[in-house]
């Protein structure tokens, strides 16, 4: 079959609610046309490394080359992230009070255990989108702060759920409006 041939694949609708309004800024902003009188202030949405906000540690680069040149991790590694990752992760913030695990049958401190609670994501998109996948169904509803972090509406169009918006700071003011925004709560509400 030609390349003239193949068949329309029509875009999925999770796809087609996939919008990111402050992509659909950022994205179209022509930084040369900009006032040079007026130093730019970089809020650095998504990576901070492509503007040059983060640099990584020396530890951290001189492992990760370790890592390359031994062969050892050159292959897929666990899709909830490196063992021994999650065993430092359940480690650094296991209390007496609160230990990360899931195995109720343990009650003796075993980190690999604890790790199971763990999950090493991409970023803060990849754990939100975790979230939203295994708590959430089309047509319910979630509770998000106003303001609140954009990726909230692009997984809420995406997984076709319903935002319903509570003033963040009216909130933090006023008991009252915390009593108004509990009234948005219906049967399909699953997240706060």
């Amino acid at each position: 079959m030609s390349e003239e041939n193949w068949p329309t694949i029509e875009a999925s609708l999770s796809s087609m609610n996939t919008t990111n309004k402050i992509r659909e800024i950022v994205d179209k902003l022509d930084l040369k046309n900009t006032n040079q009188e007026k130093p730019l202030i970089s809020l650095s949405i998504g990576d901070p490394a492509v503007y040059e906000n983060f640099q990584a540690h020396k530890f951290v680069t001189d492992a990760v080359a370790k890592s390359i040149t031994e062969g050892k991790s050159n292959g897929y590694g666990n899709s909830a992230g490196l063992l021994s990752a999650r065993m430092a992760v359940a480690k650094k913030y296991s209390t007496k009070l609160f230990q990360i695990t899931a195995d109720v049958r343990k009650f003796f401190i075993n980190f690999e255990s604890f790790s199971k609670d763990v999950i090493i994501t991409s970023a803060c998109s990849g754990a939100l989108e975790i979230v939203f996948s295994a708590l959430t169904n089309p047509k319910d509803n979630i509770l998000i702060p106003k303001p609140g972090f954009s990726l909230y509406d692009v997984l809420c169009g995406n997984k076709s759920i319903e935002p319903r918006y509570y003033n963040l700071k009216v909130i933090f003011k006023k008991f009252s409006n915390l009593t108004k925004s509990l009234k948005m709560i219906g049967k399909l509400t699953l997240n706060i």
